[in-house]
C-alpha cells in the first residue's frame, strides 16, 4: 500500500546520495566509526548533529539517519529519516518530547511528499493525508478508512485477494466500496480445542475473520486435514483449499555416513507450546545406552515473560549435568548444515500448523519422530517410513521409537533416504499446481 501510494511499486534501484564521502570531504564535518557497527557518529563544527545507520561495511548504502538538537550532554532526537533498501528516502519522522513522533513523512522516489501520518499525545494515528493522488489531496482519519480506500482502488472484476494477517485488514475489506474476494490463508492452528474441531472456539486472530464470512470467498489452509475441519464448519459457498506454505526447490541428497546418527535436531522457539523438556528427558534417559547422544535446540525465548520457558530449560540441563549433551543453539539463518549433519528431529509439539522445520527435515533426509497432532507431522511424515507419528504426549512411546532407530543403523540410513523421496510431494511444481486448481475454481483465471 506505501509502495502504492509513494509510487515505488518494483524493484527499480535508485540513485543514492553519498552521505559517507559528503561528510568525509568536508571540513566542516568530522566522522566517528562505531566499533563494531556499520555505523557512524557525524559533527559539525565539533557540534553532535547526527548518527548514521548503514546497509552495508563500505557505508555506500544509507538505512536510517537519527538526527539532534542543542549539546551533545542535552540533546534530544528530533528527526528520524529512513530510507528504502531500494536507494531512496522513504519515511521523515518529527519527534517530540521523549521522541514521541509527531508526524510522518512518506516519500516518492523523486523526493515528493506523497502521504502525512499525524499523531495525538497518546501516540494514536490520528489523520492520515495522502498528497497528490490523482490531483487531488484526500484525508482519512484511520487505517482501517485508508486500508480500504487502497483496495478499492486496485479492486477489479478479476481480482482475487490473499491475506495471511486476515485480522488486519478483514475490517478495511468490510468499509470497502466495491466487493471485495477475499481469500485469507490460514498458517495457524484456528481451534482453541484442536482436538475438538466441531465444537471448539475459534482462536482469537481468526474469530474476526470467522464473525465475516460473507466477504470471504474461499480459504486457504496448510494441511489436508485442517482443511476438512474448516470445510464442516464453512457455509457452503466457501470452501477450504489445502495448499502447504512450504515449498522444496531442489533436493541435494547426502549420504548418511556424512552424517551424525546420534545428533538429534529441534528446530522451535524456546516456548512452553514446543514441550523442549520432553526432548530433554528422553536424551537424559537414553545416555547410558547410547553416550554420545547429543541435542540441538534451535531458536529463541520469550521475552514477554522475562524468557520463563527457557531459563527453565537451561536450569533443568545444569542440575542434571547435560551440558555435553543438550546444547541451546539460538537462532540462525542458515540450517543447511545442521540438517545435513543430523541424525533424526524430534517435534514434540502440543499444537502445530503445518510447521516448515518438519518439511525442511525431511527435504534434508532427516528422519523425524513426532507427536501425531493437529495438523502437520501427519501430512509429512508417513508413520514407519520416514519417522514415526506418536500419540501425543507419550515420551515413553517417543522415548522407544527413538532407542529402535538408534540401535538398527540400517533402519536410519533408510529412513534418512525415505525422507528424501516423501519431499518429493512438496516439490514447486505440485504446489504450484494446488494454487492453480484453485484460481480455476474460484474464478477461471486461467481459462
Amino acid at each position: 500500500m506505501y509502495d502504492y501510494f509513494q509510487e515505488s511499486v518494483g524493484n527499480n534501484v535508485y540513485s543514492r546520495e553519498d552521505y559517507h564521502r559528503k561528510w568525509q570531504n568536508n571540513s566542516n564535518y568530522h566522522i566517528e566509526y562505531v566499533p563494531n557497527t556499520t555505523d557512524i557518529k557525524v559533527f559539525y563544527q565539533e557540534e553532535y548533529i547526527c548518527y548514521a545507520h548503514f546497509f552495508d561495511n563500505r557505508y555506500q548504502r544509507v538505512s536510517y539517519i537519527n538526527y539532534f538538537d542543542g549539546p551533545y550532554e542535552t540533546r534530544r532526537k528530533v528527526k528520524r529519516e529512513i530510507y528504502d533498501a531500494r536507494g531512496f528516502l522513504s519515511n521523515v519522522k518529527i519527534l517530540g518530547e521523549k521522541q514521541q513522533v509527531l508526524t510522518e513523512s512518506y516519500y516518492s522516489p523523486s523526493g515528493e511528499e506523497k502521504i502525512i501520518c499525524y499523531y495525538n499525545f497518546k501516540q494514536e494515528l490520528s489523520r492520515i493525508q495522502l498528497l497528490n493522488y490523482k490531483n487531488e489531496s484526500f484525508y482519512f482519519k484511520n487505517k482501517n478508512d485508508w486500508q480500504a480506500f487502497f483496495l478499492d482502488e486496485i479492486n477489479q472484476e478479476d481480482v482475487l485477494f490473499f491475506s495471511d494477517r486476515t485480522q488486519s485488514v478483514i475490517e478495511s475489506v468490510t468499509l470497502m466500496k466495491t466487493k471485495a474476494k477475499l481469500i485469507p490463508v490460514i498458517h495457524n492452528v484456528h481451534l482453541r480445542a484442536p482436538f475438538e474441531p466441531k465444537t471448539s472456539e475459534i482462536t482469537s486472530p481468526y474469530q474476526e475473520l470467522f464473525n465475516q464470512l460473507d466477504y470471504t470467498t474461499a480459504l486457504v489452509a496448510s494441511t489436508t486435514h485442517q482443511a476438512e475441519e474448516l470445510n464442516q464448519r464453512l457455509p457452503e459457498n466457501v470452501k477450504a483449499y489445502p495448499i502447504p506454505v512450504g515449498y522444496i526447490k531442489e533436493i541435494k541428497q547426502v549420504t548418511f555416513k556424512k552424517r551424525n546418527p546420534y545428533k538429534l535436531i529441534c528446530m522451535a522457539r524456546y516456548y512452553s507450546e514446543k514441550q523442549l523438556l520432553h526432548q530433554i528427558k528422553i536424551v537424559e534417559e537414553l545416555l547410558p545406552k547410547f553416550p554420545k547422544l547429543e541435542l540441538h535446540l534451535f531458536g529463541y525465548g520469550d521475552a514477554t515473560d522475562n524468557f520463563k520457558e527457557e531459563k527453565m530449560l537451561k536450569s533443568y540441563v545444569k542440575k542434571n549435568q547435560l551440558e555435553k549433551h543438550v546444547f541451546f543453539r539460538g537462532y540462525l539463518t542458515d540450517l543447511e548444515s545442521e540438517y545435513n549433519n543430523a541424525g533424526a528431529m524430534l517435534l514434540t509439539s502440543s499444537i502445530e500448523g503445518f510447521c516448515l522445520s518438519l518439511l525442511e527435515a525431511v527435504e534434508h533426509g532427516v528422519p523425524v519422530i513426532s507427536y501425531d497432532i493437529r495438523y502437520g507431522p501427519s501430512e509429512i511424515i508417513e508413520d514407519g517410513k520416514n519417522g514415526y507419528l506418536i500419540k501425543k504426549n507419550d515420551n515413553t512411546q517417543m522415548k522407544e521409537k527413538l532407542d529402535k532407530l538408534l540401535s538398527h543403523p540400517e533402519l536410519q540410513n533408510e529412513m534418512s533416504n525415505n525422507a528424501y523421496e516423501v519431499a518429493k510431494k512438496f516439490n514447486q511444481e505440485n504446489i504450484k499446481k494446488k494454487w492453480q486448481q484453485l484460481l480455476e475454481n474460484e474464478k477461471g483465471l486461467t481459462k
